[in-house]
């Protein structure tokens, strides 16, 4: 598609997000039509980036292209989208724009197209993606760091769904090269918000950092369960696990202190304190071994939160949920059953 055709498809974007549905059927429609014309993918890319359109329309233009990649970006897919206007995209995708993307619900989409790229690219034809985002997570500005995290977010989800052996080796090689960089980055996070809400800090100084630690821990819960062979061999992840239940119990006091601050703020804290029970959870279930260590602490934390006075002064119906989903998957695990005869009990071991 000719670059001259830019006023065009966003004309036609522009009618698509019309309520008359006279003017809406007949751009969709044309819109479907050029989903398989050269170029017109660049085009979607150059409008969706550009924080001076409306936002109905960049939304409907990152739609569309989330839209194309599913339809058209396999090699063997029926008119897929060439390897010359791929590699354009992949360039710009990660372009100042994207990452200064100022709306939320935008910044999201954008980071979903590029994490079913990156399902079907990455590593071996985006080789440049991971070190590009990592590098765009020490830059100074807080909104660059958030949409990368962002992005690195869906990235990691989407890379750790790959159960392909091959796959999943590249997943642990990505695991081993970024865990120490996230993990300080989500104790840096964490700590500012914590601190932040103890000292009555202003609401938006604490929404930023919290939802970066939360994006951060959404990470690393990904990287601990699906990252490691034995999760209890890495000194950073049990460095990790060994926090979990430390910074729920820090958590749930600086819960209280966040009531009367908004819903926002209180339920971003809610979704930490239910991640790091994820986080638990996940490692029971894939790695039962490693979780020998926690099982001890989990079920104190349990007991102090479930059956106590001054514990359940700090709970909600949700983190009680996941409390005893935790007791459930210890009792559960087939790994932790005692052996039938009457040979001694030993440690449990992996073989």
């Amino acid at each position: 598609m000719d670059p001259s055709i830019y006023a065009l498809v966003l004309d036609t974007l522009n009618r698509a997000t019309s309520q008359d549905t006279e003017i809406l059927k007949p751009a969709e429609k044309k819109l479907q039509e050029w989903e398989i014309e050269p170029g017109f993918y660049s085009v979607l890319l150059d409008i969706l980036s550009n924080h001076s359109i409306d936002i109905n329309v960049r939304w409907l233009a990152v739609m569309c292209f989330k839209n194309g990649v599913d339809r058209y970006w396999r090699k063997n897919a029926p008119n897929a989208i060439t390897d010359e206007e791929k590699q354009k995209l992949r360039q710009g995708l990660l372009n100042t724009n994207i990452l200064n993307e100022p709306i939320t619900q935008i910044a999201t989409q954008q980071a979903v197209l590029i994490s079913k790229i990156a399902r079907l690219d990455c590593p071996a034809h985006w080789p440049n993606l991971v070190p590009d985002l990592v590098g765009a997570l020490k830059a100074p500005q807080p909104l660059v760091q958030h949409r990368s995290l962002l992005i690195f977010h869906h990235l990691v989800k989407a890379l750790a769904s790959k159960r392909l052996l091959g796959d999943r080796k590249v997943f642990q090689e990505l695991t081993n090269s970024v865990f120490a960089f996230i993990l300080n980055l989500w104790h840096e996070n964490t700590e500012l918000f914590l601190r932040h809400i103890q000292e009555g800090a202003a609401t938006e100084l604490i929404t930023e950092h919290l939802e970066k630690a939360l994006l951060c821990l959404r990470i690393l819960r990904k990287l601990t369960v699906f990252g490691f062979k034995k999760a209890h061999e890495s000194q950073d992840a049990v460095a990790f696990l060994n926090v979990v239940f430390d910074r729920a119990k820090t958590s749930l006091e600086c819960r209280k202190l966040l009531k009367g601050r908004g819903i926002y703020p209180l339920e971003l804290c809610e979704k930490f304190i239910i991640h790091l029970t994820k986080v638990a959870l996940g490692v029971l279930g894939h790695h039962p071994f490693s979780y020998v260590p926690l099982i001890r602490p989990s079920l104190e934390f349990a007991l102090y939160y479930c059956f106590t006075e001054q514990g359940m002064a700090l709970i909600y119906e949700r983190f009680t949920i996941q409390c005893l989903n935790i007791v459930k998957g210890i009792l559960q695990c087939a790994e932790y059953r005692l052996p039938k005869g009457v040979e001694p009990v030993r440690e449990p071991c992996e073989y």
